[in-house]
């Protein structure tokens, strides 16, 4: 304590702390200023902000109809989302007189095989039927043309000439 008296009574100190207590005043008068200026600044703005949210909120609660025919279409188009699949048709294994293999099972006509109904089993094709829609199955997707066998043949469509006395391609007999 005694040393704080003995650093006041000298002249240069004694100025320093009265400029250093006056600078402290009037920094805390500066601060007081700034905040009264920034609440009067700001006093309407709360109330607007406010009035905003509210008016955002009741938007927000709104349906809005580009909205649904937007999500719509997303619910749509979902990348997400497979698209149903289309049930497949049977697989006809065989075919062998009134009865057809599909599977590891025969079935015949009037019974229900994956939810199709079969209405007619010929020689070469199985006829189902499902939601009014008629559907032809062929054992492996192959088709048997029975009129159409001579015609094409194994060399291409050319059958074998099979005249007498025509000649080779080095000039003799043919055969």
């Amino acid at each position: 304590m005694n040393a704080l008296h003995i650093i006041s009574k000298i002249p240069a100190t004694d100025r320093l702390l009265r400029w250093g207590a006056i600078a402290l005043l009037v920094w805390l008068v500066v601060l007081v200023i700034g905040a009264g200026a920034q609440s009067l600044h700001n006093t309407g703005k709360a109330a607007a902000a406010i009035r905003e949210y509210q008016r955002l909120k009741a938007d927000a609660a709104q349906p809005r109809r580009e909205a649904d025919e937007t999500i719509q279409k997303l619910q749509r188009n979902n990348l997400f989302v497979a698209p149903p699949s289309r049930t497949q048709l049977p697989q006809t294994v065989a075919i062998l007189g009134d009865s057809v293999l599909v599977g590891d099972q025969w079935y015949r006509e009037g019974q229900e095989v994956q939810g199709y109904l079969i209405t007619q089993v010929g020689p070469d094709s199985v006829r189902v039927v499902r939601d009014g829609q008629e559907h032809r199955l062929v054992p492996f997707d192959v088709e048997v043309n029975y009129g159409r066998a001579a015609a094409s043949g194994p060399a291409g469509g050319r059958g074998r000439d099979t005249r007498e006395g025509q000649r080779g391609p080095r000039g003799g007999r043919g055969g």
